[in-house]
């Protein structure tokens, strides 16, 4: 029996036998059984832990205690530490006297050991989790009833096996190429280009880009990239079908043992190109394209395009490129990729009061500092702002669904 249900029948016990003459003695008897049955009332943690589920837990309740679980240390400790500074951020300007109180709590590298930390968590008297930033912490924890809901701040692809209690946002790479195919499609664009990173995140990217641009009057040309070699002439060459020519010019060359000044002829047929690289690499495809004939094919590239972006003028050759970024970028505070982590920490903190809102209505919108998110099974769906950059200069644009 918990010490709150002891006590209440306890006291229904002595109301009705007692005299309204003796109330100076019914007084004192409750204050002897209050203190009696304290030495039976449950700690914060063994309350919670009495009751884990995999049924999903009401979000209409206010939050007394969060812990905020992030690899502070480690491989991603600098991104996790931008993502902490943002959250606590959000935290401190909160002026509620009510507001719930927070612990950090340094995860580490490993994933295998999220769920002692999770249990710690507990023990601290958290009834609400943000993180884990590690998508193989998240799977793990997925595998435990749990006991508090979890806001988790990454995005993974076992959606099928996922605890009805936990809540995914994050910096999806996804998303973000979803938002980009719609908006060259609204653009009119059917004959598109794609450029990737012969990496894990470009794997990702292309599986999701084939299965979204599917219509059958869309045509896609898609090439990938040594990122450590940065062969993007090769890349382009095979995109716009200069390869064979340019294998051409030089078997004549080597046969008539002097240069030509002929230019490779490419297809002409392309209308866009969507690229994800960091500015270094995104630099070099201008100057490429124009070579091959297409000088003012319009480039539209993913928030990657800020990495290592310049704190002085972009330039010049930085022309009809469109890009997605978070609405709060700030031009004036670089570097302009660490902006996007601080604003992934604000929005965690401050969607907390509407999470319950956005699982009851899909349509229910938060607009924060990383971008505009809605719910979709159990994943915040985040909408980002666009941008364009033109003779080397950045200007937001006015549509939100397009550049």
């Amino acid at each position: 029996m918990s010490y709150r249900r002891g006590l209440g029948i306890c006291l229904l016990g002595l109301i009705f036998h007692c005299q309204a003459e003796n109330s100076v003695q019914l007084l004192k008897d409750i204050q002897q059984l209050r203190t009696q049955l304290q030495q039976f009332e449950p700690t914060p943690s063994t309350e919670v832990t009495s009751t884990p589920t995999n049924t999903p837990i009401n979000l209409h309740r206010s939050i007394q205690h969060i812990a905020l679980l992030l690899p502070l240390s480690g491989r991603f400790g600098s991104q996790s530490t931008l993502i902490q500074q943002g959250f606590q951020h959000a935290w401190a300007a909160d002026k509620n006297p009510l507001k719930p109180k927070l612990s950090i709590l340094d995860t580490q590298l490993n994933p295998a050991n999220i769920h002692q930390y999770y249990q710690k968590a507990l023990a601290l008297g958290a009834d609400f989790m943000v993180g884990p930033l590690h998508k193989e912490a998240i799977h793990r924890l997925s595998l435990y009833p749990l006991h508090v809901p979890i806001l988790a701040l990454n995005i993974i692809d076992q959606q099928d096996t996922l605890s009805p209690n936990i809540w995914q946002m994050g910096l999806s790479p996804e998303q973000e190429i979803r938002q980009i195919l719609d908006a060259i499609y609204l653009q009119g664009h059917r004959h598109l280009l794609v450029l990737l990173a012969a990496n894990e995140q470009g794997d990702r990217l292309q599986k999701v880009i084939k299965n979204h641009w599917t219509d059958s009057q869309h045509t896609l040309s898609l090439a990938r990239y040594d990122v450590q070699h940065y062969d993007l002439d090769l890349a382009i060459q095979r995109l716009v079908h200069a390869d064979h020519s340019v294998q051409r010019i030089a078997e004549l060359q080597t046969l008539l043992k002097e240069p030509l000044s002929s230019l490779p002829h490419s297809r002409q047929d392309s209308e866009a190109l969507l690229i994800a690289a960091p500015y270094d690499q995104l630099l070099q495809v201008r100057p490429l394209l124009q070579f091959y004939r297409h000088p003012t094919l319009p480039i539209y590239a993913t928030s990657q395009v800020l990495d290592g972006f310049p704190v002085q003028q972009p330039e010049q050759e930085m022309d009809h490129i469109y890009f997605t970024a978070i609405p709060t970028l700030n031009l004036a505070k670089p570097p302009l990729s660490q902006q996007r982590l601080h604003a992934l920490g604000e929005d965690a903190y401050q969607i907390l009061s509407d999470l319950a809102f956005m699982q009851n209505d899909p349509d229910h919108p938060f607009s924060g500092k990383s971008g505009t998110h809605q719910m979709l099974n159990q994943q915040l769906i985040r909408q980002l702002h666009w941008f364009r950059l033109r003779q080397g200069r950045i200007s937001a644009s006015p549509y939100r669904d397009r550049p």
